[in-house]
């Protein structure tokens, strides 16, 4: 029988240079989940398609294979370790049980990465626009008698960002704890899941700890998103400044302060409180897959 066209095309061997034109960096990772294959390399991470993926049927010749940029971060990257690669070391089909879906958990891992890598992006942002309004408040004149204070301008939509993809982060590491313990499929939040780990290894286990000192920060995380996206004043609310001036005469930097029903979390600095989950929320992450994959095997 003859081969068509198509076959021949698709059947033939054939190469293909990862990376976009800014990305000459080596690929040290390659990892198949699902039907895409993710190439790590130093300083991005790419998904690729094969054509028969994207027309099985093969119907048309003209398809190609297909690579996309998912993360301008790589192996180079500190993030990626703590999130990507460490879950690529420690979810293996070799030493975990078949019942586990380890590409699965690798798959929530990556999509934390993304929302980590935004909340970086975010906060590197906001930083940015602070210390540019500060460089330039020396310049400001006043105008008929005020002071033009300096601004932003969109302190609230950015922190709703921030916030939206610091708690998905938080969600997806949630998820991968319930692919470790099955009975999790009802627990809603960390107070949930540290109630069923006290239970099963007791108060005084590693992983309980482990929980109930990561605990604060993830509600925090968890109450200011729901303030903001569903604010119910006075209880539920996340008060938001601007620059601002005091009544002792010191312009204070742009902060938030979130009232969650009997949780109050006074006014902070905006640039301080997403500086410090940049850095918070990554360790909590591989820490608690850590202590997850390591409880699972006891």
């Amino acid at each position: 029988m003859n081969e068509k066209t198509i076959d021949k095309i698709r059947n033939a061997g054939g190469r293909m240079v990862i990376g976009t034109p800014d990305d000459q960096s080596n690929v040290t990772t390659l990892m198949p989940l699902g039907n895409i294959l993710y190439a790590v390399k130093e300083k991005g991470i790419y998904a690729i398609k094969l054509a028969d993926d994207i027309d099985p049927a093969r119907t048309n010749p003209a398809i190609p294979h297909v690579q996309q940029r998912i993360v301008a971060l790589g192996s180079d990257s500190p993030l990626v370790g703590q999130t990507l690669l460490t879950a690529k070391e420690l979810f293996s089909d070799k030493i975990l049980p078949n019942w586990f879906d380890c590409t699965q958990a690798i798959l929530c891992s990556l999509e934390a990465l993304k929302d980590l890598a935004a909340v970086c992006e975010l906060k590197d942002s906001f930083t940015n626009a602070e210390t540019k309004e500060i460089a330039g408040l020396d310049s400001q004149s006043a105008s008929k008698g005020s002071l033009i204070l300096p601004a932003i301008g969109d302190v609230d939509a950015r922190c709703k960002t921030f916030f939206q993809k610091a708690d998905h982060a938080s969600r997806s590491l949630l998820d991968i704890v319930k692919l470790f313990y099955k009975k999790l499929h009802g627990i809603r939040g960390m107070a949930d899941l540290i109630q069923y780990a006290k239970k099963q290894y007791g108060e005084g286990d590693s992983l309980v700890m482990y929980l109930e000192s990561i605990a604060p920060t993830l509600r925090y995380v968890r109450d200011t998103r729901n303030c903001l996206e569903h604010p119910n004043p006075p209880a539920m609310q996340a008060n938001i400044s601007d620059f601002s001036l005091r009544p002792d005469g010191i312009i204070a930097r742009p902060s938030i302060e979130v009232i969650a029903g009997r949780e109050h979390y006074p006014a902070a600095d905006i640039s301080a409180v997403m500086t410090e989950l940049s850095q918070t929320l990554p360790q909590i992450f591989e820490g608690a897959l850590a202590y997850a994959r390591r409880t699972s095997s006891q």
